[in-house]
Parts: C-alpha cells; sequence; structure tokens
C-alpha cells in the first residue's frame, strides 16, 4: 500500500516541473502556527517514511493551489494545505503488515484500510486546535455520486474541503509508484481525472485543479468536447440552465443523466428521479423548484391589557438555479440554493392589524419600524400601557416601638451592657403611642385598548383606645393618658391600642430578662438575680430574694423574700429631685447673670460685628463666671450616677440643656434668644422636679442583710435588719427592732 512518488515519472519533463513547484513552496510559516502536539503527529507520521512525507507535501500543496483557484477563505485555504499534510495520520493504527503488501488486500484488510480515515477523524476531533480538519479527513473517501465511504454522501453534501482532498491526493496517488502498480503519467492521470469528473469527483474541482495546472504552464488545459465533437462515449452537459447531449460513436455507452431532489426533470415528458441514459433525440426538460414557507403575524396582549405584542414570523423564499456543468459520461445535476427572506407584513399593515385588535394607546412605532426592516423572528413589545398610580394605604407608625437601649452610634466609646438591652416598652403619662397617616389612591390608569384602569383603593385602618389611652386630633393620633405598658391589639383594620399600669414578670429578673425600666408598676413574681436592676416610675412589688442587685421605684416597694447585698430605693426620684433642686436652682440664676452680661456686650458691639452670642458667653464664664464650670461638672456627676430613664420626655430636656453647655457646643449660640430658650428648658425641667419632691413613698420589706435602704417617706421591716443602712425621710418601723444595726432618719 505504500506509495512512493519519487520512483515516478522520471523520465517526464512535465513530473518535475510539477515537483518544483512543491519544493518552492515554503510551508515555515503555517509549520510555525501548528500546536506542539501537531508538531509531534507529524513527526510520528514521518519520522522514518521519507516517501510518506514528500507524499503528503505534494498533496498539501495541491489541495491548498485547488482551494485558492475556487477563491475559498484564507483560513479554508490553511485548512486544505493541512489536511493534505494529515490526511494519511489514521495510517498509525494500521498495520506495517497490511500497509506494505506487494499484494492485492484481501476483503478484510480493505475494510480496516477504510476505517483509517474515520481513525484520524476521530483523533483530530479530540485536539481543540485540530477540531476543523475531523469533518475534511472523515470525508475524503467519499464520491460526488454519493458511492463512496463511510457515509454515501454525495454531491454538494460532502464538505467543499473534503471534495478537494479527494481530487488532490487521487491524482498523487495516480502518478506514484507503489508496490502492486505502476505510476501514471501527467496526462493520464489528468485523462482519468476528467472521465471521473461528475462520477467519482466534482466537477467544479477538477476543473479547478485542470485550470491551475495550465495557470502555471505545467499542461495546457484540452477543451471540453463541444456537441459536435466526435466522442467514442455519449455526452451531457448544462450550460445556461439547459440540459445539452452529444451521442456516442455507433456502439458506444449513451451518457447518463442523475436529476436531484431540487429540480423537476422530464425525458420526453416523463418525470425522471433516478439515473436515466439520454440521446440527442431526447427531449429534455429541467424546471429547478422553488417553495415559499409561508409567514405570519399575530397579536398578542397581556392579561391585564398593559403590553401588547407581535409575533412575528418572516416569510422565507427558497428557489434553487441549476449550475453548469462540463461535458461528461455521467452527468450529475447540480443546484445553487437561494434563500430570500420577505417580511410577511409593512408597516401600516402592522398598524392596522394592531387597529383591529383595538389597540391604540402607547404604540412603540419605532419597535414597528424596527419589526419590518430588522427581518428577526421572535415576539417584539410594540405597545405598552400606563399602569395605575401606586396606591397608599393607611399607615400606623408606634414611636414607642422604635425606642432601644444600645447606645448611640457616634458614641465610639460606649461598651454595650447586654442587661440594658431588654425589650420591654413603656411610656409616659402625654406620650404619644400611635400616629396615623391617612392613605392616598393612585392616579389611574390606561390600558394598550385605551381604557381607563382605576387603582386599588388603599386599606384604612381605624383607630380604637382601651385603658390608659385616648384619640387626639381628629382621629390621628393617640396618647397614654396613664404610665404603663403599651399594647396594640390588631382585628382586621382596626388597631386597638391601650396602656397597661401593671407589668407583671412572671418568673425571675435575669440576664435573660435583661434589667427592667418601666413606666408605671411593677411585680415581680421571683426574685431579682446578681448584678440586675429594676426601675419603675411607680410601685414596686418583689416576691421572692433580691441579692446584689438595685431596686428603684417612683412610688412604694414591698419586697417578701430577704434581700442581701442589695440598694432599695422608694420616692427614687423624689431624692433625686432633692439633689438636683438646689443645684439646678443656683445654676438658673448663673445663667440668668450670664445672659444678662453677654446680652449688655453684644448691645455695645458696632452693628457689622461678626462676634456672636456664644463667643460672649465663653469670654464671660472664662474671666467672670467661674464657678459655672463647677456647677456644670457637679450636674453631670449626679446625671450620670442617677437612673433618670424613666422621666420621659423630661430626660431630653435636661440632657439636651447640658450637652448645649458644655465646651465648644457654646459657641452654637448665634443670638441672646437662642440662649434664652435654653434657659427657658432648664426652667420647665426644674418646675417639674419641684413638684415630685411632694410625693412620700413606703419601703416594705422582710429582711435585709448588708444592705442600703432608701425613702422618701417611711421604711416598714417585718422581721429584721443585720448591717444595714436606712435612710428615710419618714418613720423606720420594725418588730424586731434590736436586729437592725443603723436606722438613720
Amino acid at each position: 500500500m505504500g506509495q512512493d512518488i519519487r520512483q515516478s515519472g522520471q523520465n517526464d519533463p512535465v513530473y518535475h516541473q510539477l515537483i518544483n513547484k512543491v519544493k518552492e513552496f515554503d510551508n515555515s510559516s503555517i509549520i510555525a502556527q501548528l500546536g506542539d502536539m501537531t508538531r509531534s503527529l507529524l513527526n510520528a507520521l514521518y519520522s522514518e517514511d521519507e516517501a510518506a512525507k514528500q507524499h503528503s507535501q505534494i498533496v498539501a500543496f495541491f489541495a491548498m493551489s485547488i482551494a485558492r483557484k475556487l477563491e475559498l477563505k484564507e483560513n479554508d485555504i490553511k485548512l486544505a494545505y493541512l489536511s493534505g499534510l494529515l490526511h494519511d495520520i489514521g495510517k498509525l493504527s494500521i498495520e506495517n503488515e497490511i500497509l506494505c503488501k506487494p499484494d492485492k488486500l484481501n476483503e478484510e484488510e480493505y475494510n480496516k484500510i477504510k476505517l483509517y480515515s474515520t481513525m484520524g477523524a476521530s483523533a483530530f476531533s479530540q485536539i481543540p486546535q485540530l477540531k476543523d480538519l475531523s469533518t475534511i479527513i472523515e470525508h475524503r473517501h467519499e464520491r460526488f455520486d454519493g458511492s463512496g465511504y463511510p457515509h454515501q454522501l454525495a454531491g454538494e453534501n460532502i464538505p467543499m474541503l473534503s471534495r478537494i482532498l479527494a481530487v488532490a491526493g487521487s491524482f498523487v496517488a495516480m502518478i506514484s509508484s507503489c508496490t502492486y502498480k505502476s505510476p501514471k503519467s501527467i496526462k493520464e492521470a489528468i485523462s482519468e481525472l476528467r472521465e471521473l469528473s461528475g462520477s467519482i469527483y466534482d466537477p467544479r474541482v477538477v476543473n479547478a485543479f485542470l485550470d491551475w495546472l495550465e495557470n502555471e504552464n505545467i499542461v495546457v488545459k484540452q477543451s471540453p468536447p463541444s456537441p459536435l465533437a466526435y466522442s467514442a462515449m455519449g455526452l451531457a452537459w448544462v450550460k445556461d440552465g439547459k440540459i445539452y447531449v452529444q451521442n456516442p460513436i455507433e456502439g458506444g455507452q449513451k451518457a447518463t443523466v442523475k436529476p436531484c431532489a431540487e429540480v423537476r426533470l422530464l425525458v420526453n415528458g416523463q418525470p425522471v428521479t433516478q439515473n436515466i441514459q439520454v440521446s440527442q433525440d431526447d427531449i429534455i426538460e429541467v424546471t429547478p423548484l422553488s417553495y415559499t414557507v409561508p409567514g405570519h403575524a399575530k397579536v398578542l396582549i397581556s392579561p391585564d391589557k398593559m403590553s401588547a405584542f407581535i409575533d412575528i414570523k418572516n416569510e422565507c423564499m427558497t428557489t434553487y438555479e441549476l449550475q453548469d456543468s462540463p461535458p461528461t459520461p455521467n452527468l450529475v445535476l447540480r443546484v445553487k440554493q437561494k434563500r430570500k427572506i420577505v417580511c410577511p407584513e409593512t408597516t401600516d399593515s402592522l398598524m392596522n392589524l394592531l387597529k383591529q385588535h383595538n389597540i391604540s394607546y402607547g404604540i412603540d412605532a419605532n419597535a414597528i419600524n424596527d419589526l419590518v426592516s430588522s427581518l428577526k423572528n421572535g415576539m417584539v413589545l410594540v405597545a405598552k400601557g400606563l399602569p395605575p398610580g401606586q396606591t397608599i394605604d393607611d399607615q400606623v407608625e408606634l414611636p414607642f416601638e422604635q425606642k432601644t437601649n444600645l447606645p448611640s452610634s457616634d458614641d465610639l466609646t460606649s461598651n454595650v451592657d447586654f442587661k440594658e438591652l431588654g425589650s420591654i416598652p413603656s411610656v409616659s403619662e402625654g406620650e404619644t403611642l400611635a400616629i396615623k397617616t391617612i392613605g392616598r389612591k393612585g392616579e389611574p390608569g390606561r390600558t394598550v385598548t385605551n381604557q381607563i384602569v382605576e387603582a386599588k383603593e388603599p386599606v384604612s385602618i381605624s383607630l380604637m383606645v382601651g385603658t390608659g389611652a385616648k384619640i387626639v386630633e381628629n382621629g390621628l393620633k393617640v396618647v397614654a393618658t396613664t404610665a404603663g405598658l403599651p399594647k396594640v391589639q390588631k382585628s382586621g383594620h382596626t388597631w386597638i391600642i391601650s396602656v397597661d399600669p401593671l407589668l407583671t414578670i412572671p418568673g425571675d429578673v435575669t440576664v435573660k430578662t435583661g434589667n427592667i425600666r418601666f413606666k408605671g408598676d411593677v411585680n415581680i413574681l421571683g426574685s431579682v438575680e446578681n448584678d440586675m436592676s429594676v426601675s419603675a416610675s411607680g410601685n414596686i412589688s418583689v416576691a421572692g430574694l433580691i441579692t446584689k442587685a438595685k431596686i428603684t421605684a417612683g412610688g412604694n416597694v414591698t419586697v417578701k423574700g430577704n434581700i442581701v447585698n442589695a440598694e432599695i430605693i422608694s420616692g427614687g426620684f423624689n431624692i433625686l429631685c432633692n439633689n438636683l433642686k438646689p443645684l439646678i436652682e443656683e445654676f438658673l440664676k448663673t445663667l440668668e447673670s450670664l445672659y444678662v452680661s453677654a446680652n449688655l456686650m453684644i448691645e455695645k458691639l458696632p452693628p457689622n460685628s461678626k462676634v456672636i452670642f456664644g463667643n460672649l458667653l465663653t469670654l464671660l464664664i472664662e474671666k467672670r463666671f467661674t464657678k459655672f464650670g463647677n456647677l456644670l461638672n457637679q450636674l453631670q456627676k449626679i446625671l450620670k450616677q442617677s437612673d433618670i430613664k424613666l422621666l420621659g420626655s423630661h430626660e431630653a430636656v435636661i440632657r439636651g440643656v447640658v450637652n448645649n453647655l458644655t465646651g465648644i457646643n457654646l459657641l452654637q449660640y448665634k443670638t441672646p434668644v437662642e440662649f434664652q430658650n435654653t434657659i427657658a428648658d432648664l426652667t420647665s425641667f426644674f418646675h417639674y422636679i419641684n413638684g415630685l419632691t411632694m410625693n412620700r413613698t413606703v419601703v416594705n420589706i422582710y429582711s435585709a442583710i448588708n444592705s442600703v435602704i432608701k425613702s422618701s417617706g417611711d421604711v416598714i421591716v417585718t422581721s429584721g435588719c443585720v448591717n444595714t443602712n436606712i435612710f428615710a425621710e419618714g418613720t423606720i418601723l420594725g418588730s424586731s427592732p434590736n436586729l437592725c444595726v443603723k436606722f438613720l432618719s
């Protein structure tokens, strides 16, 4: 099976001229572009077989020349060359005994040989850089009339580069010697190509190869037989869409015509679907077929009628043109396909189609124009309605839900005390519980069919109140009438808001519950554990023990269990206010004097002076009102040590005053009026705490050890006290006074 072109046509000058053309071609640039794996394949194939290497180089050169003559793309020309170089790669899988067998192959051996192109294609398919070669190599043994292998493809169904490789490879095989045949001359090989053109080989490829040989002055191309030429065999050819026939000499075989599916062939008025012999006397009619796949345009409207679409499929017109073919004994009709895509509608017809579906609003004219001009199939949005505006339902804000015991985000030095993260809300009397905002219906919309679409009605919420709350401001606001636990009960679209003055803790006060701060009364059914605190603006009752904890009540304190290492305060705000009252009273006098002095100074300044009131306050505090700083520090210390969160809005007032009067914040006062407002806030706070000092409370305990008891009124001890300090503004009563180490009033 081995072919050696070096033993061919040694005395044929045309052969040597052809070989010199191959040798002159420099393939180094193409080889350099190959990957390492491809070069390895070439080395494996040709490293020990110089004849095979030269054979493949000639096939590659011829294939490249044919592709260039056919004016294929540059990449296809490169693929044609590479396919010639590597077309025998499948031989690596065939035994040498078969490849080099001097005799004719038996059927089993021939079948193996037939497989090597498929094996080569399979190898290429696994290499990304060579995938394009896989199909070319696999189909190079297909024949133009469909009698080849491995898939019996015919005509245009065979890849063009495979048809080129078939002609180039066969021509080189014809002029090469092998173990079982002698080489043909160039002239004989060309003659065989002409004879088999139209049956084994594509006539267009054969003609391109012969044209190239002629252009390179290697051979003189023989003109194809004319209708009057004398031929031993009958000939048939196609010219300008017509079939011509020339009869053979007497006794010769008539020409045959094989139709293709794309034409209608009539011979003497009879339809022909298979290969048929023809003569000059036959009436041959051939009509290329055509067909049209109709298009359509449909209008689709969304269920809410807010969008309209046109689903379009363009019309496809397919026609065939009979291709010219040179004279050949076995004419195979070939056609060239032409396709034309046409939009089935115009802009005006599409607008009418929308009108038929009552679509008149939100039409996108640009989308319709693009639909006609782009010739794309699919569904396109062509009209959009105007959705109704967003309806806003009634909203109810609950201010007490927004409260938190976390430090503010700008207080970067604060440490989080997880005992202060309790989530029990409480409110003071007069505090806002709920604020209702009336909803608003959205603006009406419009469908693509120009129908008005009303927005949905807003959901209305009715505010109702239970105990401890009242409705104000025409039903838009709820305020507390007592201090306690705010509650909201929702029933459909009705919200019932109330305040329970009593908070009941069903178990112990622990880290899990957090410290308790409540505006109202607190009833603890368990104990208060170490390091916890309970504060209430009203009364506090504890059924269990209190150990190393702090209890502060604005009202009375009742403890039924033992008190150990704890601090108990009743009338806590009274005590706090008694401490604050003289300090704030003196501070107010200082602020009023400071205001008067600063106001006199600013009146003496020129009209265009840029000095602000805060500058004068700072100067006076530094020079004349030196006790200002001492009073402010004392006030800050008391506020820091005391639990004033239950003062409600009054806590914010006192903290705001202290903050505004501290350090550089004094420069925020631009005018005397602003400073007057601060004095007014502090005066209001003073009147509030002055009223709280009138309340007298009672501490009623069972026993206390190593503790502190403070009361703005009386202290009652049921059992006794050990190492406990008692501070009472009223009477201290005890059934066993001898157990109390200290009773201080």
